[in-house]
């Protein structure tokens, strides 16, 4: 089995009882925190598609931190061979890498190889589901996937996560809303929210210093009672 399609962007990713596959495990946390797609994450991390240079950035960003995560220990990765068999923890060692967009792209290699770029993968990277729910939820207080599908939202109960709920608390209706906790509750990609606010179906964010945007919660919550 060769990597020809880019494990974002399979129908059916391999699956390990207790893990993620580590592409699955990026594709989360880009969503999450940038609201990209798999497509989006799939063309950021194949230096020969076209690719928005920001997301490129933002993709390539996530990826060190995730690869400097598994290096440290907070990580634990395993390997499994194509087809099937028992996965093997891999060392932390095998990613005191200099670039880790590679292995992210594939979410494989060949453990007996580990930092020979040019060598064919035989096995695919599994994340455990424990310490990247642990990771995730110390990052942002919370997880829930950037679309609503079946595949998705299977992955998220596996991890233990609960969906945020949609319904803001009495007394936090006027407090400013960031667009990682926008596509959480909204349940929509970055590039969807963007889209609707441009056809005027979505409300507008507010610009603050250091271009960040924010919406209002007051907002956000009549819009989600009443979406259009």
């Amino acid at each position: 089995m060769t990597c020809n399609t880019s494990p974002y962007l399979l129908a059916e990713p391999p699956t390990s009882t207790g893990r993620a596959l580590l592409a699955r495990a990026v594709s989360h946390w880009c969503g999450l925190h940038f609201g990209h797609s798999p497509e989006e994450i799939a063309a950021a991390l194949d230096p020969a598609a076209a690719c928005d240079p920001d997301v490129r950035k933002e993709v390539g960003l996530a990826s060190r931190l995730l690869g400097e995560l598994i290096g440290c220990g907070e990580l634990r990765t395993y390997a499994r061979p194509f087809g099937g068999g028992s996965p093997e923890a891999l060392p932390a060692a095998y990613w005191e890498l200099d670039d880790f967009r590679s292995r992210m792209a594939l979410s494989a290699l060949d453990p007996k190889r580990p930092f020979d770029g040019d060598a064919d993968p035989t096995h695919w990277i599994f994340v455990s589901l424990e310490d990247f729910n642990r990771v995730v939820e110390q990052s942002c207080e919370g997880f829930l996937p950037p679309e609503d599908t079946a595949s998705d939202a299977a992955l998220a109960r596996q991890i233990g996560a609960a969906p945020a709920s949609i319904v803001p608390s009495s007394g936090a209706v006027d407090r400013h809303v960031r667009l990682p906790e926008l596509v959480r509750r909204t349940g929509m990609s970055r590039s969807t929210i963007y889209r609707r606010i441009s056809e005027d179906r979505f409300p507008q964010s507010l610009p603050l210093d250091g271009n960040i945007s924010v919406w209002r919660e007051s907002e956000v919550a009549a819009w989600l009672a009443d979406p259009r």
